[in-house]
């Protein structure tokens, strides 16, 4: 399943990279592509691809999927000021900690990660070094072998 999502995100993913990098030129775009997929777009697959087999034995698939276009934007695209949500968190599948650590990415505002004034769960969101990077990166992939294995014990104790 986390290969199925895979394929087709690296094809559009490197595509674009090699589009761009012959347009423009810019032929150190492909390895960057290549570190960016590695660090921040694989991690965020295997975290939510572990999740999409593993929840789906436990309830029916049609409410996995609307719970999880639920759990997207609140863990995702809300502010951490408005509500509690994960968003901007070392635990946020969507890579802030990377993007903004390893390769210098920061969204207009520049308040991409860190601690936000007024937020709640902030202990989530350590100051941006790069071990908080790396540690966003284990904790996905760490996060996502546990709920494989989990999901592979269930299993097991259903199929006897």
């Amino acid at each position: 399943m986390c290969a199925a999502a895979a394929v087709p995100v690296a094809l559009l993913f490197f595509g674009f990279a090699a589009v761009y990098a012959a347009v423009s030129g810019e032929y150190a775009a492909l390895p960057w592509a290549l570190a960016i997929f590695a660090t921040v777009v694989a991690p965020a697959v295997l975290f939510v691809g572990a999740f999409a087999l593993a929840v789906p034995l436990l309830l029916p698939a049609p409410l996995f999927r609307v719970l999880f276009v639920g759990y997207w934007f609140w863990g995702n695209a809300i502010s951490p000021v408005a509500m509690p949500t994960l968003a901007q968190t070392v635990i946020a599948p969507i890579g802030d900690y990377p993007m903004r650590v390893l390769f210098g990415f920061s969204s207009r505002d520049g308040t991409l990660v860190g601690p936000q004034p007024g937020a709640s769960l902030n202990f989530l969101r350590p100051d941006p070094t790069p071990f908080t990077a790396w540690l966003s990166i284990a904790i996905l992939l760490a996060i996502a072998a546990l709920v494989l294995y989990a999901a592979e014990a269930a299993r097991a104790r259903t199929t006897r």
